[in-house]
């Protein structure tokens, strides 16, 4: 009984330990002088134990915000990922909820697809060469891989066919818009 306690203990203090927010403000001497407040950049920083709207690290374990906002990755300036909140949008004139939907761009210098608009698909893949051509969105293509470049996209996920009936598909082509 002694050996199963001491195990529960050890296995408790790991795990608050593992919980506990790690990381501090940045110090003032790695911020270019020209910034103004270096405690409001710190206190907007990203902590692995959760960032609550007020401040600093939060209580709670997570990566993303506490309140309704999609989360933006950018490496150089450029938009490289978008993560939807709760979401309803306008895709090629349907209602689509598209809430946890993941935009994953390229993007070789230019604006991101995902700067102003929403993922397609439960993963939307957005090539380097795109015009503003949605022709081959479906409202159906929900659940899988939504991969667009140039005037060409490519769906392969699954098609509801009904009350608990899905269909795996691959879809392509440039084709006018249906829905």
């Amino acid at each position: 009984m002694k050996l199963k306690t001491t195990i529960t203990a050890c296995v408790m203090s790991l795990t608050t330990l593992a919980q506990t927010p790690i990381g501090s403000a940045p110090v003032a001497t790695i911020f270019p002088p020209n910034l103004p407040n270096v405690k409001d950049y710190a206190e907007r920083a990203w902590y692995r134990g959760g960032n609550l709207q007020g401040g600093t690290a939060g209580g709670a374990n997570i990566f993303g915000t506490m309140w309704n906002s999609p989360i933006f990755t950018k490496t150089n300036g450029f938009t490289r990922t978008r993560l939807n909140g709760d979401l309803t949008t306008v895709i090629s004139g349907v209602n689509q909820n598209v809430s946890g939907y993941m935009g994953l761009s390229y993007n070789p210098g230019g604006a991101s697809f995902f700067d102003n608009n929403s993922p397609w698909a439960m993963l939307h893949i957005d090539g380097p060469n795109n015009t503003n051509y949605t022709g081959d969105w479906r409202k159906w293509m929900r659940t899988g891989t939504f991969m667009r470049e140039n005037s060409d996209a490519m769906y392969v996920g699954m098609k509801e066919e009904g009350f608990n009936r899905s269909d795996a598909v691959i879809s392509w082509g440039d084709n006018t818009n249906k829905t």
